[in-house]
């Protein structure tokens, strides 16, 4: 596996070759327009194992979810339904075990879809199942904590709540035009992820969503191997999306972060961009 340097390299010539920080192979799928159609009676299934965010905090997220037609459940890694389209991993606490990293690898190769949602964490836990299962779509995360640098890219002087720039949509994804022109992604306490190149990229689509300036710095956080390198004067990858067309389109989308979905924050205008881009990122999943 390449280490982040290197292929912060790789990405920075695949992106004067294609404009995007996607693989050698493929198209960047943004190139195709995207449609507004709304995709109902998608079944969600959100983790409530492994110590991920509890689904009490989303309601508000979980009630649109419900008014635009989607069914919502509760489950374990173990136990996903059989007619699940979605599922949601929400800051997991805690590693996959070998049964659970079994059982979703299973069920993204008969086409699943998950969102992941890790935001940075102190917590000592070396995800290494949950790595093993991203590996496949060509995507890895880091161990760290994203702040910026610049005040003006900071929300309220806070430099671990950043304006991440938009860079790209997956094909068919209904980000609606008013957020997309006007609104800027805010996140907080983010973590960056990177693509890697193995022999499996052929058969992935991908490309990054959502990217840092390059005035942030990126310290390590977490984890529980050493990994002392502090990323500087380069843009991170907060948020991407991976499709695997040879397992029926499987797809992950990655976000670095995840407080804008809580009933907390869910309403304030400085969650309203990403916010969108989840409601659009769930009809996206239902296109395939």
């Amino acid at each position: 596996m390449f280490r982040k340097s290197a292929m912060l390299c790789t990405c920075m010539l695949l992106t004067a070759m294609f404009g995007g920080c996607g693989n050698t192979g493929n198209p960047v799928e943004s190139q195709v327009q995207p449609t507004t159609e709304i995709v109902a009676a998608q079944n969600v299934c959100y983790i409530s194992g492994n110590d991920t965010v509890d689904a009490a905090s989303l309601g508000s997220f979980r009630s649109q979810l419900e008014k635009d037609g989607y069914n919502w459940s509760e489950s374990t890694l173990t136990q996903i339904p059989t007619d699940t389209d979605i599922v949601i991993l929400n800051a997991p606490k805690q590693d996959l075990s070998k049964e659970e990293y079994s059982q979703l690898d299973a069920y993204a190769s008969q086409g699943g879809h998950v969102l992941l949602l890790l935001p940075a964490s102190d917590v000592q836990v070396r995800f290494k199942n949950l790595a093993r299962f991203l590996e496949p779509y060509c995507m890895v995360f880091d161990y760290d904590l994203v702040s910026e640098t610049d005040e003006t890219r900071m929300v309220e002087g806070d430099s671990c709540h950043i304006q991440g720039d938009f860079v790209t949509r997956p094909e068919h994804m209904p980000v609606y035009s008013e957020i997309e022109t006007t609104g800027t992604p805010c996140l907080r306490n983010a973590r960056s992820f990177y693509f890697i190149v193995h022999d499996l990229v052929s058969r992935v689509k991908q490309d990054v969503m959502i990217q840092s300036s390059a005035t942030v710095v990126g310290k390590p956080l977490g984890g529980m191997e050493d990994d002392p390198i502090t990323y500087e004067e380069t843009a991170l990858n907060l948020m991407g999306f991976a499709r695997d067309e040879t397992r029926s389109n499987s797809a992950v989308v990655f976000v670095g972060a995840n407080d804008f979905l809580t009933d907390e924050n869910y309403t304030l205008p400085t969650s309203a961009y990403m916010v969108s881009l989840m409601h659009s990122t769930m009809g996206w999943f239902g296109q395939y």
